[in-house]
């Protein structure tokens, strides 16, 4: 792992996490409807349980890859499969529920919630499994040290992100509730995702 790659990897998260999909919506929902805190109190919850996908697949994709280049070069190309049909998931997608909020909710209750609704998705493992591999390198430091690490800039990243637009949710209230907004959003995710892929590839 080495300077590049890591500028690439920050760069291609922040991508991702700025993409509005079901934990920034949700996040943004929290805030508009009951205020910053509750905003922040899920988006903690949420990166939290990037620490649990981040052991699991430092401790087992590491494994895999340390003893079989066959193992290295499937997960790559697992990757940039998984990433295409993302895009492809990211076409089909229509405007999200924007239903409002239960307000009473306490912040504790929502850091919890944030931290199950991350721990207990599968697509989440399933995104770092694909994602994070793809910016290890095998004559670097042992590949879970480099797993972990990556996994934990994108869990700094992501919480700053998402922080953000809890701070921001009066001002991009408005956007929510603009059907070309999710029109523009969906094409740019598609273009995003496919370049990811594409890269992972050559």
């Amino acid at each position: 792992m080495n300077s590049e790659m890591i500028i690439a990897f920050i760069g291609s998260s922040i991508l991702l996490t700025l993409m509005p999909g079901p934990d920034n919506t949700y996040v943004l929902l929290e805030s508009v409807t009951g205020g910053v805190r509750r905003g922040i109190a899920i988006a903690s919850g949420l990166v939290t349980g990037i620490i649990f996908h981040t052991i699991l697949v430092a401790t087992g994709v590491a494994y895999l890859i340390s003893h079989s280049d066959i193992a290295y070069n499937s997960i790559k190309y697992f990757g940039a499969a998984y990433l295409l049909y993302l895009a492809y998931l990211a076409y089909r997608e229509t405007k999200p529920d924007l239903s409002e909020a239960d307000k009473k909710t306490k912040y504790s209750k929502l850091y919890l919630k944030g931290l199950v609704m991350n721990i207990s998705n599968p697509k989440v493992l399933l995104f770092f499994i694909a994602y994070l591999p793809q910016f290890i390198t095998k004559d670097g430091i042992d590949i879970k040290y480099q797993i972990f690490i990556l996994g934990m800039i994108f869990l700094v990243q992501a919480y700053i992100i998402m922080s953000s637009i809890a701070i921001m949710s009066g001002k991009l209230k408005a956007f929510i509730k603009n059907e070309n907004f999710w029109k523009y959003v969906k094409y740019i995710k598609i273009v995003v995702l496919v370049a990811l892929a594409v890269f992972i590839i050559l």
